[in-house]
């Protein structure tokens, strides 16, 4: 009886990778694996970001361009979602998080990272 009870899931998982739409589902899911982004190109990500920023902010005070705003809008976004995969536990290390660095502030009172 025992025997019969294991048997029985084993051959149905066996019959059910066999067809076509498991495999599918495998490909598919080895294919996204495939694109995750690693942990050292969000930590990089981050540090680019967090050294373009301030300096973008600062050209935007000086002369507000379509070119500037949107560079600024890429980086920020860049940097926004690296932090949040982070957060969200894909990333055993943040380490920005609570940086050491000094606090910097901009004519308009805005805080740099």
């Amino acid at each position: 009886m025992d025997v019969v009870s294991v048997l029985r899931p084993v051959t149905k998982c066996i019959t059910d990778t066999t067809r076509n739409v498991v495999l599918h589902q495998l490909a598919v899911k080895s294919h996204k694996k495939a694109r995750i982004i690693s942990c050292e190109d969000l930590k990089r990500c981050q540090e680019g970001a967090t050294l373009r920023i301030p300096e973008l902010l600062d050209a935007l005070e000086e002369n507000h361009t379509p070119l500037l705003r949107y560079r600024f809008y890429g980086y920020f976004a860049a940097f926004t979602a690296s932090i949040t995969i982070i957060a969200r536990g894909y990333s055993v290390t943040s380490g920005f998080a609570r940086s050491k660095r000094p606090q910097r502030r901009t004519s308009l009172g805005m805080r740099v990272l």
